[in-house]
């Protein structure tokens, strides 16, 4: 018996599944009603598209009918009472009803006349305007494509338009106020709206869908525009907002395919989530200084953005605001940001760098995941790598600041550019993953003494990398699982500067090129400090030149001394030149310095001829007026010679203006790095024994090759820096 019941019950529910959902009481003369008491409501046919012809041509609303011979009053119109019903062309609303539902004429696309019963206490349609008017608060609650809106209305209600396809152009008087919420959903026919000066707000949704509005205009008095306002308007492509607005809402402007230009004046304070999402035609946007907050995924999507300055008045990136945004190239983000959410910049596949300041505590995860980010420097504020950061980047090498304990599952996975990573001392997790699929990895450099536990998937293959460790940690790695299978385990520091395996003159050179600030190596600083003073200089080079000639066995630390001995004379020459020359130039090998100059200067540097035993001379500038120099020889020879000139250098421009020299190195054959105080081209005191300054003769001549003359020469030569030849 229970068995056949359960059977009934099943046959039951599937002939319901099957059969249309009947959504009324009683169809009395074409009109479907809900039956309560002694009332009636009009309802539609089904709960589905398919009422869509439930009601056709000409509806009357009666006051009242028979039924079930019981008389029934009609006093409301149900929500989505004619829902879809695209061939209904129009209605008379009788005197009994006080209350129309939601969306009651959702999708009547062909409806082109209202009206409503003059005795009616409630609605009404003044002056023909072939719209229902709640009387009480003069709220146009319904409308259709021939809608004259009167001067007596003073706002438009919600959904009142919804749905009316057919609707081309409307004038909204200058007595509405407010526009509801959906109060023009999806009419798809309206090509342009001019807002005026009386409305105040825009509702949520309100021209959701208008794809076919080309242009709005915004009045001056409206102070927000609410969430999904102009969603999917695919034909807007431009918008002005007036500085009266203070906020846009969520999903405002989402999938704007065609907008590719919009103004957001200083008014606005907040940008809602993903108020401008979609809008893949959006070149640019100026976001001012007013706003404070920027909603998730704001412009994810906007595959035509490029370029985006975030104010400094800003404090978080939300999630997902830029996801998405394929060619973006370039990002400014403000000392104000503290936090990076989740998949900010998700597959922002063009941006190639961005610079994250020393405010930014978090970076969410899978932020720059996709981003083809070539170099990133994280700052020291941050305490955490989230699951993803970086994931598929083209990073080539990534220095972890000392402030971040952990980096998350697939951090770096798939970095396949990445060739060297630096981990600090603070790590204390590595996730699953976090350095997986990173096949040109050819240098990771542990900070850490004592191996940390990490699993077997945290890399693919470290065949072919070397792991660098410091000091008397080899042992412990060497037989730590995972650590062990490194390809070469090695100490530091170490001569091998840029970690390729050999000890020659590119490690001097990129030593050179980390001074002067050209190098791309971003752990060279604590590879190669082989004087274990904490700072990169010549003196570590000229170590590194010594184990290059054979000099030393790298079996023992070198130690560098600052004694402030020997001296120096800088020579001012009214042709404007500088002669930096020696006193026992014999026991130096190298120099470096910075040469500090007017910012419209111009500065030309030649070692001099009969001083260069295999040196380089190597500067760069590295700010305004601002230059650093370095000269050493590769060899490890010294500047010897007779006392004298050895470097000369050629100043354009300084109009009797001062040159400063600072942070002075000459280091020793012996590798001793000998440090002298900053001095001055024009008599500041100095602190360096011997320096003096004198003046040449006005006529000093140079060969082309920068060498100096006792006297002009057959052919062209050089004089107060013009050219002359002398036959």
């Amino acid at each position: 018996m229970k068995r056949k019941n359960i059977l009934l019950i099943l046959t039951l529910l599937l002939d319901v599944s099957s059969a249309k959902v009947m959504a009324y009481d009683a169809l009395v003369d074409g009109i479907y009603y809900d039956l309560y008491g002694t009332t009636a409501t009009v309802t539609c046919r089904y709960n589905d598209d398919s009422n869509k012809d439930a009601y056709i041509g000409h509806v009357i609303i009666p006051e009242k009918f028979s039924y079930g011979g019981k008389q029934y009053s009609v006093t409301s119109i149900g929500y989505y009472a004619f829902r879809n019903c695209s061939g209904l062309t129009s209605i008379t609303i009788g005197n009994s009803v006080t209350s129309i539902g939601g969306s009651a004429f959702y999708g009547c696309s062909g409806l082109t006349s209202i009206t409503v019963d003059g005795g009616n206490t409630v609605y009404d349609s003044r002056n023909n305007c072939n719209a229902i008017i709640k009387k009480a608060t003069n709220t146009l609650i319904v409308g259709c494509k021939n809608t004259i809106i009167p001067n007596s209305v003073t706002s438009i209600g919600g959904s009142a338009f919804y749905g009316c396809s057919g609707l081309t152009s409307i004038t909204i008087s200058n007595s509405v106020t407010s526009i509801g919420g959906s109060a023009f959903y999806g009419c798809s026919g309206l090509t342009s709206i001019t807002i005026p000066n009386s409305v105040t707000s825009i509702g949520g949704s309100a021209f959701y869908g208008c794809s076919g509005l080309t242009s709005i205009t915004i009045s001056n008095s409206v102070t927000s525009i609410g969430g999904s306002a102009f969603y999917g308007c695919t034909g807007l492509t431009s918008v002005t907002i007036p500085n009266s607005v203070t906020s846009i809402g969520s999903l405002a402007f989402q999938n704007c395919t065609s907008l590719i230009s919009i103004t957001i004046p200083n008014s606005v304070t907040s940008i809602g989530g993903s108020a401008f999402s979609g809008c893949s035609g959006l070149t640019s946007i100026t976001i001012p200084n007013s706003v404070t907050s920027i909603g998730s995924y704001a412009f994810s999507g906007c595959t035509g953005l490029t370029s985006v300055t975030i104010p400094n008045s800003v404090a978080s990136i939300e999630n997902g605001v830029f996801a998405y945004c394929k060619y973006l190239l370039s990002v400014t983000i403000p000392n104000s940001v503290t936090s990076i959410g989740k998949h900010a910049f998700f597959n922002c596949a063009y941006l190639a760098s961005i610079d994250i300041p020393n405010s930014v505590t978090s970076i969410g995860e899978g932020a720059f995941c996709g981003c083809s980010l070539t170099d990133i420097t994280i700052p020291n504020s941050v305490t955490s790598i989230e699951r993803a950061t970086f994931q598929w980047c083209n990073i080539t090498n990534i220095i972890i600041p000392t402030s971040v304990t952990s980096i998350g599952e697939s951090a770096f996975n798939f970095c396949s550019y990445l060739t060297s990573v630096m981990i600090p001392n603070s790590i204390k997790i590595i996730g699953n993953e976090a350095f997986s699929n990173c096949n040109r990895l050819a240098s990771f450099v542990m900070c850490k003494e004592e191996p940390i536990s990490i699993n077997s998937n945290v890399f693919s293959s470290v065949a072919n990398t070397t792991l660098y460790v410091p000091k008397s940690s080899k042992a412990l790695y060497s037989n730590t699982e995972v650590w062990k299978d490194f390809k070469v385990i090695t100490e530091f520091p170490t001569p091998d500067a840029n970690g390729d395996g050999y000890v020659d003159v590119v490690d001097v050179v990129d030593i050179v090129r980390y001074i002067v600030g050209t190098s791309s190596l971003p752990f060279i600083s604590v590879l190669a400090d082989l004087n274990q003073d904490k700072t990169l200089s010549v003196a570590d080079a000229v170590l590194v030149v010594k184990e290059i000639v054979g000099e030393t066995n790298w079996t023992r630390r070198f130690n560098g001394v600052s004694d402030n001995r020997g001296a120096l004379t800088l020579t001012c020459n009214d042709d404007r030149s500088l002669s930096l020359c020696m006193e026992d130039e014999g026991q130096y090998t190298a120099f470096q310095f910075d040469l500090m100059v007017p910012e419209d200067g111009d500065v030309q540097m030649q070692l001099n001829t009969l001083r260069r035993q295999g040196h380089q001379l190597i500067y760069n500038k590295v700010g305004d007026g601002h230059y650093r120099v370095v000269a050493l020889s590769l060899n490890n020879n010294s500047f010897s010679g007779q006392q004298g000139e050895v470097l000369n250098i050629q100043l354009d421009g300084l109009d009797g203006r001062s040159v400063t020299l600072d942070n002075i190195h000459f280091v020793t054959l012996r590798g001793t790095d000998h440090r002298f105080d900053a001095l001055s081209a024009f008599g500041a005191t100095t602190g360096v024994q011997g320096a003096s300054a004198r003046e040449h003769g006005a006529s000093a001549v140079y060969r082309l090759d920068g060498t100096k003359q006792k006297d002009s020469q057959r052919g062209v030569n050089i004089m107060k820096g013009k050219k002359y030849i002398r036959k």
